[in-house]
C-alpha cells in the first residue's frame, strides 16, 4: 500500500491467548461467522481502542471460554505480521498462559460450535493456517514470523 507523503501507517492488532494446562491447549472451532467455518483457532480478536495488548488478551480469553486470568499470568510468546490475499496488514500478538481460573465454557455458540484441550501435538484439523504457524514458531521458541509475504531475497 502507497502512502501519501506525511500519512502514519496504521497497522490493525489482534491478539491470541493459548491457554494450557496439563499439557495441552485451548481450542475453539469456528462456525457460522462466514470466515474459516469449520477451521481451529485460539481464543482471540481485535484490540479495541484504549487497551493493553494484555488486557485485550485477557478480556478476549473471557469472552469466549469464560475463563479469567490476570495480566501478570499472560505471557507473550509470538508476534506474527500477516497480510492477507487483498493485501490487507496486521499484526497478531500471542500470549501464553497457565494461570485461570474456572472451566472453559463455549460463551459465543454463534461463532464457535466446539472448545476443547488438545495436545500440542496432536492439534485437530483443520487450523486456521496463521494460528497453525504461529504455534509451530512458539514451539520452537521464535519469537516473530511473517504469514501471507512472497518469499524475497
Amino acid at each position: 500500500m502507497i502512502m501519501a507523503d506525511g500519512e502514519r501507517f496504521k497497522l490493525p492488532a489482534s491478539v491470541f491467548v493459548m491457554a494450557r494446562e496439563a499439557g495441552r491447549v485451548l481450542l475453539l472451532r469456528r462456525n457460522n461467522t462466514g470466515w474459516m467455518d469449520g477451521h481451529f483457532s485460539l481464543p482471540a480478536g481485535r484490540i479495541k481502542g484504549g487497551e493493553t495488548l494484555v488486557s485485550a488478551a485477557r478480556r478476549e480469553l473471557e469472552e469466549e471460554t469464560s475463563l479469567v486470568a490476570k495480566e501478570s499470568a499472560l505471557f507473550l510468546a509470538h508476534v506474527l505480521h500477516s497480510r492477507n490475499e487483498d493485501g490487507q496488514e496486521w499484526t497478531g500478538y500471542f500470549f501464553e498462559c497457565s494461570r485461570f481460573d474456572g472451566s472453559p465454557y463455549l460463551n459465543e455458540p454463534n461463532k464457535h460450535d466446539r472448545l476443547g484441550w488438545y495436545e500440542a501435538d496432536q492439534y485437530p484439523s483443520p487450523l486456521v493456517p496463521y494460528v497453525a504457524q504461529a504455534l509451530s514458531a512458539i514451539r520452537c521458541s521464535q519469537p516473530f514470523s511473517a504469514y501471507g509475504w512472497a518469499a524475497t531475497g
